[in-house]
């Protein structure tokens, strides 16, 4: 039975095509017997099959162009379905052709680059996912920011894949360290091979502390790290291929010396009024002391003499076993405290304490005492070896009367321990009743 595809037809076509199918060739004999009076003897029967013959090819027709026009949009339809195919195909393998030449003259272009030791590193390797190349030779600690991936450029990493491992050569290379393991410290990280060498332009250094890559791709560089404790540092080496060809690592271990403080207490004696006693903390450690720059050592009781009031530059300085330093420094004032002096004498005063003059504090000294006073020609009027001997205005205690106005006095004294002092100051002479 002939298919039919209506999606095909035109509204013209459809309509005819269902014309067709709508016709009846019933036999109808009034119809026939009515032709036949008026169609004579053989006529009839000439005309009779005519009609057949003629209905049968009108039928015919009909048939043989709807079955003509649905093949040719079946072929129609089964050619554009080739055609989009084919196309698409065309298209695919174009693509693929414009790729692997595009990846081709990259690892060409890739092959002929070779990568520099310095920071300039950067500008020759392209840098996936963020990847900083470093632009300074020394690393100033960026806190939690120094961190990033090991990755390699796409090309350069299908090129280390695809490469035989005994193809690469191997230069191993070691880690040296300088510098002291110690907080704060500055280390110089370098790279040496076997050679002795440090550097080539030809290799990429990729260096991590603690598995994580920090932004250093050169093959030495400065490093300060930010807190005590283990450490383990890697070197991986790759030549401009990307090939790895030296792998290697080192532990280390990062101390801290203690935090220390100091205070200090301005004595007031007569052989102490330029001393301070000066308090670390903690008090167990042992310590140095510089003054102005300039170390220092304490007696037993940590009381250093600065011999004369001022303001002076202290520093404390520790130093543990590994090393490590700690340092603080601090501003310190000495006073001028030794001086309880009357500086008025007047031997007709009705107050006793006012008829005589010594100096105050020197009444239980005990070693070398020398007490002088002189008029401002320089001439000696009076002269004690006891504190307890005290001047009653008079040339020498005689008592023969001095111009009233003012003279100067000297005290020399020293101690058991050989300490000296010198005290010089004014009085003045007064007739007051």
């Amino acid at each position: 039975m002939m298919s039919t595809n209506k999606n095909n037809l035109s509204r013209e076509e459809q309509l005819l095509r269902d014309k067709i199918n709508e016709a009846d060739f019933a036999y109808q004999e009034a119809d026939w017997n009515a032709i036949e009076s008026k169609v004579s003897g053989g006529s009839w029967a000439k005309y009779k099959t005519l009609f057949k013959t003629a209905a049968a090819f009108v039928v015919l027709s009909g048939a043989v162009y709807f079955l003509n026009k649905e093949t040719k949009t079946d072929s129609s339809q089964n050619s554009d379905r080739i055609t989009a195919t084919e196309k698409t195909e065309k298209k695919e393998q174009s693509v693929t052709v414009k790729k692997q030449e595009e990846k081709a003259a990259t690892i060409n272009k890739e092959s002929k680059v070779q990568p520099s030791s310095s920071i300039e590193y950067s500008k020759e390797e392209p840098i996936d996912n963020g990847e900083i190349a470093e632009s300074s030779e020394k690393t100033a600690l960026p806190k939690n920011e120094e961190f990033i991936e090991d990755k390699l450029p796409a090309e350069i990493e299908e090129t280390e894949i695809s490469t035989s491992e005994n193809e690469v050569e191997n230069i191993n290379f070691d880690i040296n360290i300088e510098g002291k393991l110690c907080l704060g410290e500055e280390l110089r990280l370098s790279a040496q091979n076997n050679n002795g060498q440090t550097n080539s332009s030809t290799l990429i250094y990729r260096w991590f502390i603690n598995n994580k890559r920090i932004i250093q791709s050169n093959a030495e560089f400065n490093y300060i790290f930010d807190d005590a404790g283990e450490y383990q540092i890697s070197l991986k080496v790759r030549n401009e291929s990307g090939q790895i060809v030296s792998e290697s690592s080192k532990q280390i271990k990062l101390d801290k010396a203690e935090e220390i403080d100091f205070t200090y207490e301005d004595l007031s004696g007569i052989f102490t009024d330029f001393t301070a006693q000066l308090k670390p903390n903690p008090a167990h450690l042992e310590y140095k002391w510089f003054v102005e720059g300039k170390e220092i050592q304490l007696d037993e009781n940590n009381q250093y003499d600065f011999r004369q009031k001022g303001i002076y530059s202290l520093a404390l300085v520790y130093k543990n076993e590994s090393g490590c330093v700690s340092e603080i420094e601090k501003p310190l004032q000495i006073e001028d405290d030794f001086g309880p002096f009357q500086n008025v004498i007047n031997p007709q005063s009705e107050i006793e304490k006012s008829r005589v003059f010594m100096p105050h504090g020197f009444e239980d000294h005990k070693g070398f005492f020398e007490f002088t006073i002189f008029d401002l020609s320089g001439s000696v009027v009076f002269k004690s070896n006891s504190p307890l001997k005290k001047w009653d205005g008079s040339l020498n205690n005689s008592g023969q009367k001095l111009a009233e106005g003012n003279y100067v006095w000297t005290i020399n004294v020293a101690n058991e321990k050989g300490q000296k002092r010198n005290i010089t100051d004014r009085v003045k002479l007064l007739y007051l009743k």
